[in-house]
């Protein structure tokens, strides 16, 4: 074989190289996901895209800038929230939030009115004796999940619809004991 023809060879071999290797990375990416979600109840798997502007696609949080990732999001069919991964090209998570490609508990079309309304009547139908798997079905999957002895405390975020700019975001904090709410307290934070 000559010198010439191997040249084209090789050069007819890189598109192929270079997409089982965006195969491969997408793979971990999900695999990642997969691991840092473990045995909880969470939604099933959606879908996974590549981004080049990860903050475009995940509140709140997401890293700013020009950041080629996987965006990894996990949702039932026609469920309202969504849980959202960034991944980096080397399987990193880089951050967890609601997808805005998603329908989430509020449209992000909505006024702020409706977002207070709607985290209002969240608020009323989250009860002390609540199951677990009820709460992941009103809210969707929790964005972190810690244990304090046989308390377990979920982390819920919303980010309301017109600030999407890592302003305001509004949530809960809920404590179960032997799978049933004992606790739940509001959370309210800004970021800069």
């Amino acid at each position: 074989m000559t010198k010439k023809a191997k040249v084209k060879m090789l050069f007819a071999m890189l598109p192929i190289f270079g997409l089982t290797l965006a195969w491969w990375s997408s793979v971990r990416a999900r695999h990642a996901c997969d691991c840092l979600l473990g045995d909880i109840d969470h939604p099933p798997f959606y879908s996974i895209r590549f981004a080049l502007f990860p903050q475009k696609w995940i509140l709140p949080g997401s890293p700013k800038g020009l950041l080629p990732s996987w965006i990894v999001t996990y949702a039932k069919p026609k469920s309202r929230p969504a849980q959202g991964f960034v991944v980096s090209l080397s399987g990193k998570v880089l951050n967890t939030g609601v997808p805005l490609t998603m329908p989430n508990i509020v449209s992000l079309k909505t006024s702020f009115d409706n977002f207070i309304r709607t985290m209002d009547q969240l608020d009323r139908a989250l009860q002390p004796g609540m199951t677990y798997s009820n709460v992941v079905d009103l809210l969707g999957a929790p964005i972190a999940i810690g244990t304090n002895g046989s308390v377990l405390i979920a982390h819920f975020m919303f980010s309301p619809p017109t600030l999407p700019h890592d302003c305001l975001t509004n949530g809960y904090s809920i404590e179960f004991t032997n799978g049933v709410i004992i606790r739940k307290s509001p959370t309210l934070m800004g970021s800069m």
